[in-house]
């Protein structure tokens, strides 16, 4: 069964929001069932302890529901965790099927530091069709021991979330410290049209079918839809990345937009 999923968070004045995503990467219709209607559960833990679970004081209807997923469709399922005190968790998203297993995990930071921005919100409607889909340039902003470092990078968003292929100095940057700010804006001849600006908490991925399913997503937003099309070295690099590539993918967590 060729499933792929994605686990997003999104950081809220009150709370922190998750979104786990299924898609069938598979050539033919695939149906799963889930042993109740909880479909995911969702689990946080604190120094390999959990302290929440999603499903804690829920009724759900028994099982076996089953749903099916046309090739290359997607599913999303979501929960939200209120009022979380500041510190690092692992979240973990489990897929409550019988025909495998499957889960996903990552690391978050709950920090109640005011934004600067204004309030913390999620990413809205009409800014996610702002940045999705045109080929503009993205400003990644990092801090290394409180010195500024900024790069203009290629990214793909999707469902809450920014991935971005980059290498080297980044990489460690982000490591120690994975609170980034990301600059989205579009001009005419010069004149700037509207920015968007996102702050969140950037995770490193270095598995080599993370790298290449992402890197095939960014490289035909900016080099087109059709492979065929492309310069054999530009397949190349798409179909076999090189070891030191790595895939930034930035859950949002505050948003502000401003149209001129």
């Amino acid at each position: 069964m060729e499933l792929d999923q994605w686990l997003t968070t999104t950081h809220q004045e009150e709370c922190v929001a998750f979104t786990y995503r299924l898609e069938n990467a598979a050539d033919q219709e695939v149906t799963l069932t889930f042993v109740d209607a909880c479909r995911v559960e969702f689990i946080v833990e604190e120094d390999d302890e959990e302290i929440w679970r999603w499903s804690d004081g829920r009724i759900f209807a028994l099982g076996p529901l089953e749903e099916s997923l046309s090739p290359g469709e997607k599913i999303d399922f979501s929960a939200h965790w209120d009022l979380p005190p500041e510190g690092q968790y692992t979240v973990r998203a489990e897929l409550r099927v019988e025909e495998t297993e499957l889960a996903t995990e990552e690391t978050i930071t709950v920090d109640r530091d005011p934004p600067d921005i204004g309030y913390r919100r999620a990413i809205q409607t009409d800014e996610e069709a702002l940045i999705d889909g045109q080929r503009l340039i993205a400003t990644l902003a990092t801090s290394n021991d409180d010195r500024p470092h900024a790069t203009p990078i290629w990214y793909y968003y999707d469902a809450g979330s920014i991935s971005m292929i980059t290498t080297g100095k980044k990489v460690d940057i982000i490591k120690r410290n994975p609170r980034v700010a990301v600059s989205i804006q579009d001009d005419v001849e010069g004149y700037p049209e509207w920015m968007v600006l996102v702050k969140g908490t950037a995770s490193v991925h270095d598995e080599s079918e993370t790298v290449t399913r992402e890197s095939k997503k960014i490289y035909k937003k900016y080099y087109g839809e059709d492979i065929s099309e492309w310069e054999p070295s530009r397949r190349q690099i798409m179909e076999s990345p090189p070891e030191e590539v790595s895939i930034l993918e930035i859950a949002i967590g505050s948003v502000s937009s401003k149209r001129y």
